[in-house]
């Protein structure tokens, strides 16, 4: 029997999360659905059972899965589906950052021997790229396949996860080292990776370009309908900075998806409009050439600790960040990244931008962070965590007992 969980007293703005769940497994102790987003919900509403096991996970992924005979190609022929919210419209999904991040993965996947070019219904893994719960919108970007094994990469919108969404999943990664022990601290699922997957990047710095060639400041970011009529917090914050910007002979450039819908956003300034889409590949090159890129994450997501991904991106390329204020930005690349939480703080950023020494600096130092983190490190890690729990020892009646472990050594793909 299906109930439907309803969030009656969410405490977040924009979060519509109804999430249909198993009446069996999760009884609440109140009425409405209760988020992972605040530390101070009561841990009795969780309820985690006295102990969680390992098992029934286990054994569903044993019943997919075995490690190839080629100690060097472990992951040979495993059938992998990149499920992404940028499926949701064939019209605009190149607007969207999910999207990109779907195609590199594929593509470092498919160097590892798997095949990824495969339905849903038809593979062995899928690898949810997490957005928004499965019912939060009425178009479905993808639908749940029960019968493959279910991993999520929770990398973003922290107040649309909830302990019901979580449970759809076999095995959970998590971007945000704070948000991450939030989870451990529920301790309503057993299969939650230890460490942070955090954000990454395959760009790099474009050869015969110098930083800050044009006087430009760029986003790339779409606009947000909740945002109008700015479209964004941070186009609050520069609109009225537009001539002090414009005497300084500093040009803002802004791409993204419904920007050029004037009317809702009637307080961004027409003149900023680049258009609608920058191709993927050229974006290197943009942020490199530029003075500077801005970064405007969503306020929940700078809250619990969650790192822009766009940020590496951009050291990588060898440009300049400009991004809202993140303590886990600082802990993973310093305090020395520029940032803003208002008005006041986004000026002194674009201050910065007349000592071109110590952009330099910032820029060689967060380049030599940001390409320690790529799309093939993510994969692996990803893979990895799956494979050693395919040879994992159990005192559990496990189904893989009745197979010849691999030795542990053999089925890991060190980092080069």
């Amino acid at each position: 029997m299906a109930k439907l969980f309803v969030n009656k007293d969410a405490s977040l703005k924009h979060n519509k999360n109804f999430l249909q769940g198993s009446q069996e497994n999760f009884v609440l102790e109140r009425s409405g659905e209760v988020n992972l987003v605040s530390e101070t919900t009561p841990e009795h509403v969780f309820k985690p059972p006295n102990k969680v096991s390992k098992a029934p996970y286990i054994n569903k992924l044993v019943k997919h899965l075995k490690l190839g005979p080629d100690p060097k190609k472990p992951f040979e022929g495993w059938r992998i589906n990149i499920a992404s919210w940028s499926d949701v419209d064939k019209n605009t999904y190149m607007c969207w950052g999910d999207h990109w991040v779907k195609v590199l993965m594929e593509k470092e996947l498919q160097k590892l021997g798997c095949i990824t070019d495969v339905e849903l219904n038809q593979a062995d893994i899928t690898i949810y790229l997490f957005g928004s719960p499965f019912n939060f919108r009425k178009k479905k970007p993808y639908h749940y396949n029960p019968l493959s094994y279910n991993i999520v990469w929770f990398y973003s919108h922290p107040e649309k996860f909830s302990r019901q969404e979580a449970a759809r999943y076999d095995y959970i990664h998590c971007l945000s080292k704070p948000y991450l022990e939030l989870l451990k601290k529920a301790n309503h699922h057993p299969m939650i990776h230890p460490e942070p997957l955090y954000s990454c990047t395959n760009f790099r710095t474009p050869e015969g370009l110098e930083y800050g060639e044009n006087n430009d400041i760029v986003m790339v970011a779409n606009a947000r309908g909740a945002g109008a009529p700015y479209g964004r917090e941070v186009i609050k914050f520069m609109a009225p900075m537009a001539d002090w910007l414009q005497e300084r002979s500093l040009n803002v450039k802004v791409w993204g998806h419904k920007w050029d819908n004037f009317q809702k956003y009637s307080e961004f300034p027409k003149q900023w409009y680049a258009g609608k889409y920058i191709d993927y590949e050229s974006l290197p090159q943009l942020y490199r050439r530029s003075k500077a890129v801005i970064i405007d994450g969503h306020a929940e997501m700078e809250q619990h600790g969650f790192v822009p991904m766009k940020i590496f991106d951009v050291f990588a390329s060898g440009g300049l960040p400009i991004i809202k204020r993140n303590k886990s930005t600082e802990d993973l690349f310093g305090s020395w990244v520029p940032q803003y939480d208002d008005k006041k703080s986004l000026k002194k950023c674009f201050e910065l931008l007349y000592d071109r020494d110590k952009c330099q600096r910032i820029i060689e130092k967060g380049k030599k962070i940001a390409i320690q983190h790529t799309y093939k490190d993510r994969v692996l890690q990803i893979l990895n965590s799956v494979s050693d729990l395919l040879i994992e020892d159990s005192d559990q009646k496990l189904i893989i007992k009745e197979t010849k472990k691999p030795q542990k050594k053999s089925s890991r793909i060190e980092f080069v």
